[in-house]
């Protein structure tokens, strides 16, 4: 049997075109333009699920071939994500995994590449809007400190949207880094941490800082040192995920070092742990009601960190997955792509301080677990000729 291999433009095209209008309608989910035009946040959410849904359908009908053993691992695991999207109410993982459904066809750095397009062309216009009175700026307070949030729902909205242009960024200019990409990514953190004073957001660019100079090492030094990072990197993000995990069902205040770290995460583990006294655990998900402390007559919790919402929210089964998948997620990126592993490395790591990183629009390397789920490449079509 021969086989050809080949690029279908077409197929490609209309891939991309998905990407475009799923990430556009993301970020206006993520600013406040809705609310400038009267725009009902939820009826933006259905129309984007619905466009995506059937552009999805139709691609996957028309143009990608699949083997069997890939329809098994699709009707598995896409049952159990509707199963899980039902009883918690919540279709960020169903969202997320259809498009590794369809990343199977083409190249991450293409979808990474539209979408920091997006980024930094509409960014600054949201930007300018509030900052002319346009849209409203989204400010908040801590303590005695102005949040400024420039036109987003959230200033920590608007420091993740940041943090994901440099990561984009640094993998897009990893061949050629330049004193710019440098200078700009350590600019950012002061800026991060006086502007939006989003404090998950100065550790991720700190964190991306200080990986870019070690890539750029390894890379002039004959990739000495990549091995040791890279399980480095492996055993920091593996470990971060058992501690979110260990201290959502065990009290972060037992011990004087982790509350003292938690605290400087703004107690979120102490929250973690105060939804699991509330919920406890389920096997497939559950409906998690999150209330905060002015609005009056609830109790104070909030689940803030990636690994205890897989967890309490989507279930022990989806937690389990998730972590041998980061598994062998980390173990395939070790031997492919250092600079790939980094940005995956920073936005899993981060999962510690921001849960919306199971998000698609907010964590664009949440797609390298298509590579676990296909043995193809996924870049390239195949026909029978």
């Amino acid at each position: 049997m021969k086989y050809e291999q080949y690029y279908d433009k077409d197929n490609i095209n209309l891939l991309h075109t998905i990407f475009v209008i799923w990430f556009l309608l993301d970020f206006l989910v993520k600013t406040n333009i809705c609310d400038a035009i009267n725009l009902d946040r939820f009826l933006v959410n259905d129309i984007q699920n619905v466009i995506t849904l059937v552009l999805i359908g139709a691609y996957c009908i028309f143009g990608i071939m699949y083997s069997v053993q890939d329809i098994i691992i699709i009707v598995l695991l896409g049952t159990l994500c509707a199963i899980s999207g039902v009883l918690s109410h919540s279709y960020v993982l169903l969202s997320a995994f259809l498009f590794m459904v369809l990343i199977k066809t083409t190249d991450i750095e293409e979808i990474i590449k539209i979408l920091y397009r997006i980024l930094i062309t509409i960014t600054p216009i949201i930007v300018v809007l509030s900052l002319i009175g346009i849209i409203s700026d989204g400010n908040t307070r801590r303590l005695w400190r102005i949040r400024y949030g420039l036109g987003f729902t959230h200033p920590n909205t608007f420091g993740w949207v940041i943090l994901e242009i440099l990561c984009c960024g640094f993998y897009l200019h990893r061949k050629h880094l330049r004193k710019i990409d440098y200078i700009v990514t350590i600019l950012m953190i002061p800026f991060l941490y006086f502007v939006p004073n989003s404090l998950s957001a100065v550790v991720g660019t700190i964190m991306l800082f200080l990986l870019m100079i070690v890539y750029s090492w390894i890379n002039k030094h004959g990739e000495f040192g990549r091995a040791f990072v890279s399980k480095l990197l492996f055993f920091i993000g593996m470990g971060a995920n058992f501690y979110s995990v260990y201290f959502t069902i065990n009290s972060v205040n037992k011990y004087r070092i982790t509350y003292l770290i938690d605290r400087f995460a703004s107690s979120r583990l102490f929250y973690t742990n105060k939804s699991f006294s509330m919920y406890g655990l389920s096997v497939i998900g559950q409906e998690i009601y999150l209330r905060f402390a002015w609005q009056k007559g609830y109790s104070e919790t909030y689940m803030d960190n990636s690994f205890a919402t897989l967890l309490l929210r989507y279930g022990v089964v989806w937690y389990l997955i998730y972590t041998i998948a980061s598994l062998m997620a980390y173990r395939r990126l070790i031997k492919k792509d250092f600079a790939l592993l980094i940005c995956f490395f920073v936005f899993y790591f981060m999962g510690v301080m921001n849960s919306s990183v199971l998000s698609v629009g907010t964590n664009v390397f949440v797609l390298c677990f298509a590579q676990v789920m296909f043995d193809s490449k996924y870049r390239v079509v195949w026909r029978k000729l």
